[in-house]
């Protein structure tokens, strides 16, 4: 599979490559199961994918989420750079 088939001229990609692109980990639902939850409760409502975006958009703007360049340790389940990484090495894309 080649690198990227983004083509810069017409500002997409082919379909296959981005299906694997919106693909989570395996382990997503259980490592992070409210966010899986929350996330089918809003597809099962807003099954268009505009009609989707629009409701994650009004998720994050209706909760109190705050932005810190201080944050606590994340833990066991977080997704790091280093986990992105180590997938990434291991799918042989870098």
């Amino acid at each position: 599979m080649p690198r990227s088939s983004f083509s810069a001229g017409e500002g997409r990609w082919r379909a296959e490559e981005t299906a694997t692109n919106l693909q989570l980990p395996r382990s997503f639902a259980r490592n992070q199961p409210r966010t899986a939850a929350l996330a089918a409760e809003l597809r099962a409502a807003h099954p268009d994918d505009a009609g989707f975006v629009e409701a994650v958009l009004a998720h994050f703007t209706a909760q109190p989420f705050v932005y810190t360049l201080s944050p606590p340790a994340l833990g066991a389940n977080a997704v790091g750079f280093r986990r992105v990484a180590e997938a990434m090495v291991a799918q042989g894309v870098v």
